[in-house]
């Protein structure tokens, strides 16, 4: 409600009483709403481990297809079968990758390249693409996730132990997994190591409650302050950050200062914010 303040001469307490009832009921109104406008809390957001999608991809090598299934899936295991791992199948984890994001192939690895290679922070391989003789040597496309649901977690890696054809033909990354690198041993990458990172949900924003109540004003009478703060109901998790204020400061006016002003002002004759030469 608008406050319709008189203050007459040196008389100043009717006043402040009828001010500080009136802010009063607006902080009431104000905590009322706030209460009103903060979300049911979730319950908390445990990391599930992903589904590995539960069938082989086409076969490929150098002279079948070229490379694996252009997918939108993960990759988290790989097969190898024939001569020297010549022929190659893959399977998926069953989460969507970043559909605007059109990767980047890494550098080679195998008998044309490095004996590793790695995708960049953030991305895991969706493609494997094979050239030279007995799939010798590799590529892979690296993408990012959809983060919206899900995202790579750069900091959970493992590398698995070499296998081919023979020994024992098949490599998976663990489960939650997703691969992210391939190293090369022997003639023609015909042992192989599946370098994988692990995934984690989405990045969550913390919650705040409710202001508090502002706090009595307090300081110096030429510096005095009130505070409030909140407290957080619950934590940033998996990467982001907790933003807005904790806490804030308005300047205020204690009564005793009015009272002594007013009382100083009677001593000399003259009215609140009157100077002695103003007045004689």
């Amino acid at each position: 409600d608008d406050l319709d303040i008189y203050c007459p001469h040196g008389k100043c307490q009717a006043t402040l009483d009828k001010l500080e009832r009136g802010v009063k009921r607006m902080e009431n109104r104000h905590k009322k709403y706030i209460k009103s406008m903060v979300p049911t809390i979730p319950p908390p957001i445990v990391p599930e481990l992903m589904r590995n999608s539960p069938d082989w991809s086409g076969n490929f090598s150098t002279y079948a297809s070229g490379s694996s299934p252009l997918s939108r899936l993960p990759i988290n295991s790989v097969k190898c079968m024939e001569k020297y791992c010549a022929t190659l199948q893959v399977k998926y984890l069953e989460q969507d990758l970043d559909v605007w994001d059109r990767g980047n192939w890494t550098d080679v690895v195998g008998d044309a390249g490095a004996p590793e290679v790695h995708c960049g922070s953030g991305r895991v391989v969706s493609q494997i693409r094979c050239t030279g003789m007995y799939c010798g040597s590799l590529q892979l496309l690296c993408q990012k996730p959809n983060t919206t649901v899900w995202q790579v977690d750069d900091t959970a890696t493992e590398a698995k132990g070499w296998f081919n054809e023979l020994e024992p033909g098949v490599s998976k990354c663990s489960n939650g997994y997703a691969l992210s690198g391939l190293a090369c041993h022997g003639d023609f990458c015909h042992s192989k190591r599946l370098l994988c990172k692990g995934t984690k949900p989405p990045a969550r924003d913390c919650l705040f409650g409710p202001w508090s109540d502002w706090s009595d004003c307090g300081g110096e009478c030429d510096n005095s302050l009130q505070m409030r703060n909140r407290s957080v109901y619950y934590d940033e998790r998996w990467g982001n950050r907790c933003w807005g204020p904790w806490e804030h400061k308005r300047t205020c006016t204690q009564r005793r200062c009015v009272e002594e002003s007013d009382s100083l002002s009677e001593e000399s004759g003259t009215t609140p914010g009157e100077t002695a030469e103003a007045a004689h």
